[in-house]
């Protein structure tokens, strides 16, 4: 482990994950998008979140793979649990944030107690990597407390708003405990990040207006993690 509380194990064979700060009571498992093990652009807001008071895991997962990276995003999810009791949040950027909805969505049906979610630029639109095929209805919301939380620049040219602001009304529609936050961001932005066409990369960002974007990235997350309210 690092000065900065961050360590790389492996949570399957080949497979690496990083590991932002102490044992807490909630643990925040984070899933980049769709470019393959790119766990490595989530460092500013891991590192963020964990300065916070809460356990951050970010590993590498592969869409590019022939089953879409579901293996690999259950896999994290099954090391995630085995760390302890803690609580779960999983929380995804761009088609990452796809998977997390659809594993808050879908608990049920993976043997999972309610998993809070937030999805940051969530690609709805796209193919759900957990269930290989696209969103288009949604079971009633579960008995158990939960929620699926949306955060999604005004900015963003590369994953469409109008997404978001869809996906909210379906979920809301379905009964399920659905907001949406838009946020003077791109999608690079919304996790720190700014994008350097050199490189073909998302590096972190020093700019001021993306760094406070981030910082309400990050207050969203640690709200998540709070114990849920029982329903009435």
């Amino acid at each position: 482990m690092d000065g900065a509380g961050h360590m790389t194990v492996e949570y399957a064979p080949g497979r690496p994950i990083d590991i932002y700060g102490p044992a807490a009571a909630t643990t925040v498992l984070l899933w980049h998008g769709s470019g393959p093990n790119e766990r490595d652009v989530l460092a500013p807001l891991a590192t963020a979140v964990a300065d916070r008071g809460v356990l951050v895991l970010v590993p590498d997962w592969d869409s590019t793979k022939p089953d879409g990276g579901h293996a690999d995003l259950l896999r994290s999810v099954k090391f995630a649990r085995e760390r302890g009791d803690s609580r779960l949040v999983v929380a995804g950027w761009s088609l990452g944030g796809t998977a997390a909805a659809s594993l808050a969505i879908n608990a049920r049906k993976l043997g999972l107690d309610s998993v809070p979610a937030v999805c940051l630029a969530g690609a709805f639109l796209t193919t759900d990597p957990l269930s290989g095929q696209p969103f288009t209805s949604f079971e009633p919301s579960p008995r158990a407390p939960g929620s699926i939380r949306l955060v999604h620049g005004t900015r963003d040219d590369i994953v469409d708003i109008a997404g978001s602001r869809a996906f909210a009304a379906a979920l809301q529609s379905a009964g399920w405990e659905a907001d949406l936050t838009e946020l003077d961001t791109d999608h690079a932005g919304i996790v720190g990040a700014e994008f350097v066409a050199e490189r073909s990369r998302c590096v972190p960002s020093q700019d001021t207006q993306v760094i406070a974007a981030l910082e309400q990235v990050v207050d969203l997350i640690v709200q998540s993690t709070s114990p849920p309210r029982p329903r009435l």
